[in-house]
């Protein structure tokens, strides 16, 4: 009875792992992991508030398929793409997805425009062909919180 259940439990594990797999591995947009020549379908889109739109591109990369049984998460990056002048930036964000909240997120920190700012996405729609959703990006030295949106498309 015991080599049963241990049976069952280990196939349950990579069933669960084979019907999750087959998700997001066609939504990353590079080969071989991050690299700039090798962009083969990036979200093209925008980041918008009041008084600021970045048009700009989601690539996801890195992706990691955990087991739903384990209570872990799946994750990977999202780099967005920032232009300035002639210098151009691929920014990464560490994304995943809440089992508990059933909804998918990303975080990242950086210097923008000369201030460090933390982004925190909330993603609304997420999928192999649209994105869209909120971002909140903190100021740290001026205690302010910005409301951003954003969308992207293939």
């Amino acid at each position: 009875m015991k080599i049963f259940v241990a049976t069952l439990f280990i196939m349950t594990i990579f069933l669960s792992c084979e019907q999750l797999s087959d998700e997001f591995p066609a939504c990353v947009g590079t080969t071989e992991g991050f690299n700039p020549h090798k962009i083969i379908n990036p979200y093209s889109g925008k980041i918008w508030g009041e008084d600021t739109v970045i048009y700009t591109q989601f690539i996801f990369t890195d992706y990691v398929d955990y087991n739903l049984l384990l209570s872990a998460e799946r994750s990977w990056n999202m780099w967005i793409k920032f232009t300035s002048g002639s210098s151009t930036i691929y920014q990464s964000s560490y994304c995943y997805y809440s089992y508990s909240d059933d909804i998918y997120y990303a975080f990242t920190g950086f210097d923008y425009m000369g201030q460090y700012t933390s982004w925190d996405f909330h993603f609304e729609t997420f999928d192999c062909s649209k994105l869209s959703g909120l971002c909140l990006v903190s100021r740290i030295e001026v205690q302010d919180t910005l409301k951003y949106f954003f969308e992207g498309k293939r």
